[in-house]
């Protein structure tokens, strides 16, 4: 599989996952904006992961990938804890 075959032209920001058998990367194609993807060494195939981001770096354990984007969407899976209330935090402690 190419870049051709999902729509780009060209590629920045590769990225191989700790474990070297994934490579992320933004897929461009003036003017649209960049997509995130994942190539799969093993098997060639391409995976879109996003329709826009960009700046992406593998968590120590290739689990997740983090990245950066124009619009802003709050994504968090369950059970886990990626913001909280400073104020009410504090109370708590002070108690």
């Amino acid at each position: 599989m190419s870049l051709r075959d999902v729509g780009k032209n060209a590629a920045s920001g590769l990225r191989w996952s700790p474990d070297g058998k994934n490579l992320a990367f933004s897929g461009e194609k003036r003017p649209e904006p960049r997509q995130l993807f994942v190539f799969h060494s093993q098997d060639g195939h391409i995976t879109k992961i996003l329709d826009e981001g960009e700046c992406h770096f593998w968590s120590p354990d290739g689990k997740w990938i983090s990245y950066a984007m124009e619009k802003r969407f709050k994504t968090r899976p369950e059970g886990v804890l990626w913001e909280m209330n400073v104020e009410e935090a504090l109370a708590k402690l002070a108690k």
